[in-house]
């Protein structure tokens, strides 16, 4: 396991450094805060906020947005401003090879990647997200890209069955809606809401910073400790407090097979049975999430994944070779379990799967089974450990999960020491009809 050297700033940043002997550089800054949070209590006002879907995606966008070089400013969202520039074009101007950022449902992380320059590129990454300028004219301006992001969503087949599977399942929680927003809550995104989520989300005690390389601990921390004090925000501000999770632990509509979605850019049938997961991370140690996690990856790979023996034994009565897979995706809040495939009778397909999970409850799965996908699990994160950017992002993904990026090695751990006792004591729960939710899609009549 790769050492992880860990510090805190008095502002409460969060500072990782993984060594590699690497000509490159590779740095990631995070907040656990992603398109599943939809309703929060500002930190400033104490004000109960509720955001329109795609809130925190929209504002990744309109972040790296940055005054012109060199020209002073008397406030943050000016009317209109000229001459704009944007922290990815800055960040490559002095080297970066690549930069970018993502949302996920659980968090937003902004990123670089250089062989030069890497202490200027790191105190411009600090200055642009921990200061937004929002010059009003031009955060309006950014409805029409992201609309176009969302519609070329809707226009891909696979994601509008994914986004309509977790309409399916979810009642009230963030996951319900795509992490883009939908075409008719993207335009109301406010400037005000953005400024409250910056403000309560964006806060150094409830963000990291994590850098890989041929890096010193102590210097990274040195640069964005002046780079706070230059930003007056070198004191410590209390993190948004943490909510507890009341998503119902049953999904809202079992199928909708007698109501199927049709599309035009399809030939075949396509069916997605997913088992919705709720986790409610107030309620739980470290280890307690550690577990449910790997339990969680462990069952959906061996039903599923590609070279399961469970996957085999569906493509030996008949699924599609090329089509048919799945595996568990899991967040800090919420986990699903699916699989999904073309065939050309829905509901016999859904018949064969439910027959098999039925069978499954009763009987477990077998040792040789959990041995396979364990030993392909450990190879994978073996393989990734000798990979800069992959393993950083690993981390960061389950820091956003636990809260804990430390506790990555024990997530190991545990995944070498888990018995097939445990995993099978967890099928009644993970596979619980109540938790399933099927969506079907058909090619639209001609």
């Amino acid at each position: 396991m790769k050492q992880i050297e860990h510090t805190r700033l008095q502002n409460g940043l969060d500072i990782y450094c993984i060594k590699y002997d690497s000509p490159v550089t590779f740095a990631q800054l995070y907040t656990p805060f992603g398109g599943d949070t939809l309703r929060y209590k500002d930190t400033k006002s104490s004000k109960n906020m509720r955001l329109k879907p795609g809130s925190a995606h929209y504002f990744e966008h309109v972040l790296f947005i940055m005054p012109p070089r060199g020209e002073s400013i008397t406030t943050l969202t000016p009317e209109r401003q000229d001459n704009l520039t944007d922290g990815l074009t800055e960040l490559h101007n002095l080297g970066a090879i690549d930069a970018n950022a993502y949302t996920s449902n659980d968090h937003t992380n902004y990123h670089f990647i250089t062989r030069k320059n890497f202490e200027p590129c790191l105190d411009l990454l600090l200055d642009f997200v921990f200061t937004p300028y929002l010059p009003k004219e031009r955060f309006a301006q950014e409805v029409g890209t992201i609309l176009d992001e969302a519609k070329r969503g809707l226009n891909h087949a696979t994601h509008a069955q994914y986004n309509q599977w977790h309409e399916q399942a979810f009642k009230k929680h963030g996951a319900r809606n795509p992490i883009v927003g939908t075409l008719d809550s993207i335009p109301k995104i406010s400037l005000e809401d953005v400024l409250s989520m910056h403000s309560t989300f964006y806060a150094p005690s409830n963000m990291s910073l994590v850098i890989a390389g041929h890096v010193d601990l102590q210097s990274v921390s040195t640069l964005a400790q002046k780079r706070f004090e230059s930003l007056g925000k070198e004191n410590y501000v209390n993190p948004p407090k943490k909510t507890r999770n009341t998503e119902p632990v049953e999904t809202v509509i079992r199928n909708n097979l007698d109501n199927p979605m049709t599309r035009k850019d399809i030939i075949r049938p396509s069916v997605l049975m997913g088992w919705k997961q709720v986790l409610d991370p107030t309620r739980m140690s470290t280890s307690d999430m550690i577990d449910q996690h790997t339990m969680m990856s462990l069952i959906g790979d061996m039903l599923f994944s590609r070279g399961s023996y469970r996957r085999e034994s569906f493509i030996a009565k008949g699924f599609d070779e090329d089509s048919f897979d799945g595996r568990c995706h899991s967040t800090r809040e919420t986990g699903l379990i699916y699989g999904w495939g073309d065939t050309d009778d829905p509901r016999e397909y859904v018949r064969l799967i439910q027959a098999e999970v039925d069978c499954l409850k009763k009987t477990g799965f077998e040792k040789k089974e959990l041995d396979h996908i364990r030993s392909g699990a450990l190879m994978n994160i073996e393989r990734s450990m000798q990979k800069i950017v992959q393993f950083s992002l690993i981390l960061a993904k389950w820091d956003a999960k636990t809260g804990d990026l430390s506790s990555f090695p024990a997530t190991v751990n545990r995944l070498k020491t888990i018995t097939l006792d445990e995993v099978n004591e967890k099928i009644e729960d993970y596979l619980a009809d109540s938790k399933l939710s099927i969506v079907s899609m058909v090619p639209e009549e001609k």
